[in-house]
C-alpha cells in the first residue's frame, strides 16, 4: 500500500478517536446543568417541606388561639350564670354557654386535626431533609467522576493532537493532507472510505469497475467521485490452506 495512504488511514483513525474525546467535552456542560437541575430540585423540595410545615404549625397555633379563646368565653358565661336573677336571663345564659362549648368543641377537633398534619409534615420534613443529603453526597461524587472524566479527555485530545502533527508531518504528497484536511473540515465526517465489492462503503455508490480496480491496487490517492472521500481497499483475509493432513 501507498505509505501516504497508510498514513492518511492512520490519522482518520486519529480523527476518530479525537471527535470521541471531543464528544465527550462538548456533553460535559450539560451534564453539569443536569446535575444543577438535580440539586436545585431536591434543595426546592425541601423547601417546599418547610414551608407546608411551617404554614401548618401556624394553623396549628391559630386553632389554639381560638380554642382558648372559646375557653374563656365558656368560662366566662358558666361564671355568669351562677349570678342570674330570671329565667329569661338564666335560658340566654345557658344559650351563651352551649354555643361557646360548640366553639371550643370545634376548635379542639381542629387542634387535634392540625396536630396531624403537623406531625406528617414534620415528617415528610426529615425525609426531605435526608433526600437532600443523600443527593447532594450522590452529586459531589457524580461532579467529581464528571471532573476526572473531562480531565481525561483532555489529555487524551491534546495526545491525539501531537500525535496527528507527527503523522503529518510524515505525509510526502501535501496535496494528500490539503484533501483529508478539507473533507475533515466540510463533511465532518470520515475523509476516507473502504471500497468493498466495488461500493464506496461511506456514500454506498457503485464504483465504475475501472475506478475500483484502480482502488484495489492503493498505490495512489483515489477520491470517490460521489462524496470525494478518499478510497482504500483492504483485501480479504487468506483462506484456509484445508483439512490438517492426516496422521500416519
Amino acid at each position: 500500500m501507498l505509505a501516504d495512504l497508510e498514513r492518511l488511514i492512520a490519522l482518520q483513525r486519529l480523527e476518530t478517536d479525537r471527535a470521541a474525546a471531543a464528544r465527550i467535552l462538548s456533553e460535559i456542560p450539560q451534564r453539569q446543568a443536569d446535575l444543577d437541575t438535580r440539586a436545585g430540585e431536591a434543595r426546592g423540595a425541601l423547601e417546599a417541606a418547610k414551608d407546608h410545615h411551617t404554614s401548618l404549625s401556624g394553623e396549628r397555633r391559630e386553632a389554639e388561639k381560638q380554642m382558648a379563646s372559646a375557653e374563656a368565653r365558656l368560662a366566662k358565661f358558666r361564671d355568669q350564670q351562677q349570678q342570674v336573677k330570671t329565667n329569661k336571663e338564666y335560658t340566654a345564659m345557658i344559650h351563651e354557654i352551649e354555643t361557646a362549648k360548640a366553639d371550643v368543641d370545634k376548635w379542639q377537633e381542629q387542634v387535634i386535626l392540625r396536630m396531624d398534619d403537623v406531625d406528617a409534615a414534620a415528617a415528610a420534613l426529615k425525609v426531605a431533609d435526608a433526600a437532600l443529603k443523600a443527593a447532594e453526597a450522590a452529586i459531589a461524587s457524580e461532579r467529581a467522576a464528571l471532573d476526572a472524566e473531562r480531565a481525561d479527555a483532555e489529555a487524551r485530545v491534546a495526545a491525539l493532537d501531537a500525535e496527528r502533527t507527527a503523522v503529518a508531518a510524515t505525509i510526502d504528497d501535501p496535496r494528500a493532507l490539503t484533501i483529508f484536511d478539507g473533507l475533515v473540515k466540510n463533511r465532518k465526517t470520515a475523509a476516507l472510505s473502504q471500497a468493498i465489492d466495488g461500493l464506496c462503503i461511506e456514500c454506498r455508490v457503485r464504483l465504475r469497475p475501472q475506478v475500483f480496480a484502480e482502488v484495489r491496487r492503493n498505490d495512489a490517492i483515489r477520491q470517490c467521485d460521489n462524496c470525494q472521500r478518499i478510497l482504500y481497499y483492504v483485501p480479504p483475509p487468506a483462506a484456509s490452506s484445508g483439512a490438517e493432513p492426516a496422521s500416519a
